[in-house]
């Protein structure tokens, strides 16, 4: 397959984060916080911060990443973007852009890699795995988790969004 149809998958998949890995979740009407709201937020969110790295690296894989260049949006549902509590820009070449931006980014595994524009992400481990050690289960490998945002409710809890 050609690195275009994997370029695709790639910010296929990142949308499909953005806009679908919590479809699940309740009516957001009692959010009281929308975020990201700004450029930077969208930064915030695709740092790799989130509040699982408090678990430690038993819990986790680091994963160095690496700009994918000439990557695009394939596919944008804004419908469950509101749902999901996220403000995002009217205009949509806007958001494609800011997608593109902040989250087209692939695992970079060349340890002499010259790449400037990184990110540092995790893996989750395996949790079913008896053992976290060297040469043992080294992260789902589904997903790089990229952050994480934290709403308020108008019932005074959190919500966690995961930008997986």
């Amino acid at each position: 397959m050609g690195s275009s149809f994997h370029i695709r998958l790639i910010l296929l998949s990142v949308v499909t984060f953005v806009m679908g890995s919590f479809v699940f979740l309740d009516n957001n009407s009692n959010l009281t916080t929308r975020l990201p709201a700004t450029d930077d937020d969208w930064g915030q969110v695709s740092n790799g911060g989130h509040s699982f790295r408090q678990l430690g690296e038993d819990f986790f894989v680091p994963l160095s990443m690496r700009k994918v260049e000439g990557a695009q949006v394939v596919l944008i549902n804004e419908r469950v973007s509101k749902m999901l509590g996220l403000s995002t820009p009217e205009d949509i070449r806007r958001f494609e852009n800011i997608i593109v931006k902040e989250f087209a980014y692939m695992v970079d595994d060349d340890p002499n890699s010259t790449a400037t524009d990184t990110k540092n992400w995790f893996a989750t481990r395996y949790q079913d795995s008896n053992s976290k050690g060297p040469g043992e289960a080294h992260g789902d490998g589904r997903a790089a988790w990229a952050g994480e945002l934290v709403l308020d409710t108008s019932e005074g809890n959190k919500r966690h969004v995961d930008f997986v």
